[in-house]
């Protein structure tokens, strides 16, 4: 059998479709590895940008913790001025700044001995000044205690007062319900045991607000009625039956100085009425 040798231009054919192959497979595997680019661009800049977000963030909060603390673990609450930290006073809404500022202070001028020794530091405004006061602390000093008022204040809520005591707080008790409450502090004098100093505690712990004032006709008002009135007792009360049995009674002239001082009897006309 004779061989069929290839012509010229088929062999030029067959090396023509050899090099297209070739060629083909070359560019498929540079496409192919071009296409791979952008993913690993793409991953390696979110990658930078989550590193650079993390920076941030940690620099943000490190900031912010050197500069505010958040209040709720100290703020309003009995402390000592003198023994507070800087990172303390942060914890009462005071900036880094603020906060060294005030130690430095204390530092320089022999310490907080009393209230008005914080009105000199000017980062400590009047009224944050007014809203710490009352939680203040000095040296061998008793917590300040709510205010309340006198004429109805308990005698749990008066023994707190420095110098008071249970004793005297039902002491206390006892005798304003006795007068039918307090018209002034003047009338804690007459409480056996209260000084002076105590009655000034007990002034700047309290308010005094205007008693309600029942009144009974002394013409009318049965006998246990007049004795539930102030600096009245049996010998008073006979006075009065016996007088009221006489007359219609207009006035306190008729009971003895001895028995009812002019000042008690301006204090019990109040609570009478003469029609």
């Amino acid at each position: 059998m004779n061989k069929r040798l290839l012509s010229k231009r088929e062999r030029y054919g067959i090396f023509g479709l050899l090099l297209l192959v070739v060629l083909y497979v070359f560019l498929k595997e540079i496409i192919s590895s071009s296409s791979n680019i952008p993913e690993y661009k793409i991953e390696f800049v979110e990658e930078d940008s989550l590193q650079r977000d993390t920076v941030q963030t940690e620099v943000f909060n490190q900031s912010t913790e050197e500069n505010i603390i958040p209040s709720n673990s100290n703020a309003l609450t009995p402390f000592y001025p003198d023994s507070l930290s800087a990172s303390d006073w942060m914890k009462l809404d005071f900036s880094r700044k603020q906060a060294d500022v005030i130690v430095n202070f204390r530092n320089s001028s022999g310490g907080f001995k009393k209230a008005e020794d914080l009105k000199k530091v000017y980062v400590i405004s009047d009224e944050k000044f007014e809203e710490l006061l009352p939680y203040m602390l000095f040296s061998n000093q008793k917590p300040r205690i709510a205010v309340f008022d006198l004429n109805t204040a308990s005698a749990e809520q008066l023994k707190e007062i420095k110098g008071v005591g249970e004793v005297l707080s039902k002491r206390i008790v006892k005798y304003r319900e006795s007068i039918g409450g307090f018209d002034s502090y003047m009338d804690l004098e007459k409480v056996y045991g209260l000084d002076s100093d105590v009655i000034q505690e007990i002034k700047s712990s309290t308010t005094l607000s205007p008693k309600e004032i029942a009144t009974v006709n002394i013409n009318d008002a049965s006998k246990n009625q007049l004795l539930d009135l102030p600096h009245i007792d049996f010998e008073i009360v006979s006075l009065i039956l016996k007088e009221r049995d006489q007359t219609r009674i207009k006035n306190l002239n008729f009971i003895p100085s001895d028995l009812l001082n002019d000042k008690e009897k301006d204090e019990l006309n109040k609570y009478l009425e003469f029609n």
